[in-house]
Formats: C-alpha cells, structure tokens, sequence
C-alpha cells in the first residue's frame, strides 16, 4: 500500500529559531506554531515528512505575518491569536 503524502504551499512554510514550521488554525482566530520535517520540494509545495497530520488547518497566505507578530513577543508562547 502506497503511503499518503502530506504536501504544502512554499509559502506556509517559516523558520523560527531555525527550525521550520507551520502555523495550525485552532479555532477561529487562534493559531498554534507546528514544527515539522520538510521532503522534496515540488513545483511550489514541499512535502512533509513529519510533523502534520491529514484534516489539520493549515495558514498559507499571512503565514509569514504571523510569524513576524510571534517574533514581537506580542502573544503566548506557542499561540497566536
């Protein structure tokens, strides 16, 4: 059986601390940074090796906003509302 391969945007795609990651939408406007193992690029996606599982909520446009807010220190550790 062929396994199923999770893939995402380039663009939601961040590094924080070194480490990459994604951010999960939670609820409505509460978001959770989810670090993950990038595969193969392909075309404008990556493939995820570790780290997302199928059904999650991903941010791909404003990810990168998200990130910059995280870096103010303006929200809790791991969430970003």
């Amino acid at each position: 059986m062929g396994q199923k391969l999770l893939a995402v945007p380039e663009e939601a795609v961040q590094t924080l601390n070194g480490e990459k990651i994604v951010f999960i939408l939670e609820d409505k406007d509460i978001f959770a940074v989810q670090h993950v193992e990038l595969g193969k690029k392909v075309g404008n996606t990556r493939i995820i090796a570790k780290g997302l599982e199928e059904g999650q909520k991903i941010v791909v446009q404003g990810a990168f906003n998200l990130k910059a807010e995280l870096n103010k220190g303006t929200f809790g550790h791991a969430h970003v509302h």
